[in-house]
């Protein structure tokens, strides 16, 4: 069952990927489509698109206290992995449904490969940074509340 943590990441990890979606969309029409007319469906594709990738958060909720730390490291690597060949098949497949793009272009997969890889790298590791921190925070109320007993 998702707790309100989880639904919190899955909620901040969507708006990660809608802003940095709209920026790459904006940049990759002005560059392959240059003066196209888009319509409202754009809008509606980018957030189906977004909410499907942020689903790939589901990934990480699991705990497994009782793994060594290089299994822990091990599984972890492979959920990245997972993640990201998810991400890849929800980009691309939306991507040729919405004819964002066609498999024939070289240049324009090769800006999708590079896009999806640039927004994925920025994300995982802003999320890294954020639970970094919230690690951090948890640690020293525990400190603190064990300096009063």
């Amino acid at each position: 069952m998702l707790c309100l943590g989880k639904i919190k990441s899955i909620i901040n990890t969507f708006s990660y990927i809608t802003t940095c979606v709209i920026i790459g969309t904006a940049i990759y029409i002005k560059v392959f489509w240059q003066n196209t007319q888009l319509t409202v469906d754009i809008l509606w594709q980018i957030l189906s698109v977004s909410l499907l990738c942020s689903l790939g958060n589901v990934l990480y909720f699991d705990n497994h206290k009782e793994l060594d730390e290089k299994s822990l490291k091990k599984r972890f690597l492979i959920r990245i992995i997972v993640h990201y060949l998810y991400i890849n098949c929800i980009v691309i497949g939306f991507g040729l449904i919405y004819e964002w793009f066609y498999l024939d272009r070289i240049d324009m997969m090769v800006s999708i490969f590079i896009m999806i890889l640039f927004i994925f790298i920025l994300i995982w590791f802003t999320n890294f940074l954020r639970d970094k921190e919230l690690a951090e925070q948890l640690n020293e109320k525990l400190k603190e509340y064990y300096k009063k007993e």
